[in-house]
């Protein structure tokens, strides 16, 4: 499934958004980073306008693609502000939310997108369906969130290909990079230091390799 319209499409009724931040559902066995914020910074090089200038905002965009339906959760909300094109900051206080989060059963796992939408109600939530565009994205970085790295958790990551350097899978949050697989259905990450990313508009998330699943 292509990673873009899947968040499109979060206006369909298997879809849910809501917001997150300091009040975020903490898990046991999570780094540091979930709960003093996991800092994160960008620039953004190009952008689909704004209805009006000055209500864009940045965020991560957790897709849970395991249920019946993407449900698309947004962490962050963080306004951008200055002239564009021009850099961001985002801080992620505090861990994913359960619905945000796939059931491995056993394990749960966060991929989240990099994403910048205009919040035309002012609510800090990604409505889609209500005329709130899709401005722009990060097609080459990704978030990964994974409360326990568990012997389960990484021999189901191991089974699909999904991380080349599972060694580097910490508890907590993960920066990853997508890694393009030609011959296969959907591509993969590799785990990387934290780096800043770069958002543009009017692409598509399996541009840069981010067609996972």
């Amino acid at each position: 499934m292509n990673r873009y319209i899947a968040i499109a499409a979060v206006g369909l009724a298997a879809s849910v958004l809501t917001a997150c931040g300091d009040d975020a559902e903490k898990k046991p066995g999570s780094s540091t980073e979930a709960t003093e914020g996991y800092a994160l910074s960008g620039q953004v090089t190009s952008l689909v306008p704004a209805m009006v200038p000055g209500r864009s905002k940045v965020a991560i965009a957790w897709d849970n693609w395991m249920g019946s339906g993407d449900v698309i959760t947004v962490q962050g909300n963080r306004l951008l502000t200055g002239s564009l094109p021009g850099a961001f900051t985002l801080t992620l206080e505090g861990a994913p939310p359960t619905v945000a989060l796939n059931d491995l059963n056993p394990g749960l796992l966060g991929t989240g997108y990099f994403a910048v939408y205009d919040d035309v109600d002012g609510d800090g939530v990604m409505d889609l369906d209500d005329d709130e565009a899709l401005q722009g994205l990060s097609i080459h970085h990704a978030v990964l969130y994974v409360p326990e790295v568990t012997e389960d958790v990484l021999a189901w990551l191991r089974t699909r290909g999904l991380v080349t350097n599972l060694e580097a899978l910490k508890p907590g949050f993960n920066m990853a990079k997508g890694v393009c697989r030609e011959d296969q259905s959907f591509d993969a990450l590799e785990i990387i230091p934290v780096e800043p990313v770069e958002v543009l508009g009017g692409v598509d998330l399996s541009d840069g390799c981010l067609n996972i699943h």
